[in-house]
């Protein structure tokens, strides 16, 4: 059996790949921001509000790209940056690479707390924005009582990796091919 990973190592892979999601997402809204800025001030004030609210579907729709970009590299490498530098991988029950949509979708639910923003973002645009927070009311304790699972249980399991028939182990396979 695989050793298992430790509950520090994990906690900052998955920091480091929430960083790096977060300054994709904050780089792509922001410049649709900037667009829908520079637009309202054109002079027609009713232009103005069909661009603000096209430019922030937009950004809406532009923010979920980091996050399924990042749940496509998951799933087609099997890792992420994080997981890479902390020597950690995932495996299914039997110590192999799980199936490419597990991996994606264990990535999905990872960056849940991530997700809420993009559909405040959509909600947002729509101007609807209490329903945004309320689908991230939703989704934030979601998460958070998945990991606090993890944090509980004795082999370090997450919800998600339970119900993902997953787990997260050290990289001792690339670590011997040094």
């Amino acid at each position: 059996m695989l050793p298992k990973a430790g509950r520090i190592p994990r906690m900052l892979a998955w920091i480091v790949d929430a960083t790096l999601i977060n300054m994709v997402f904050l780089f792509i809204t922001l410049s649709f921001f900037m667009i829908g800025l520079m637009q309202q001030f054109e002079g027609n004030p009713l232009l103005g509000v069909a661009i603000t609210f096209v430019v922030g579907l937009l950004t809406a729709i532009a923010g979920s790209v980091p996050l399924l970009l990042a749940s496509a590299i998951q799933g087609y490498w099997g890792t992420t940056p994080g997981k890479k530098i902390f020597q950690i991988r995932i495996v299914d029950a039997h110590g192999l690479r799980p199936p490419q949509t597990t991996l994606a979708i264990r990535m999905a639910f990872q960056m849940l707390p991530i997700w809420g923003r993009v559909v405040v973002a959509v909600f947002s645009a729509i101007h609807v924005t209490v329903i945004g927070y309320i689908v991230y009311g939703i989704l934030f304790p979601v998460w958070l009582a998945s990991v606090s699972v993890g944090l509980i249980r004795r082999d370090g399991r997450s919800l998600h990796d339970r119900f993902l028939g997953t787990r997260v182990v050290l990289d001792v396979v690339s670590q011997k091919r040094r």
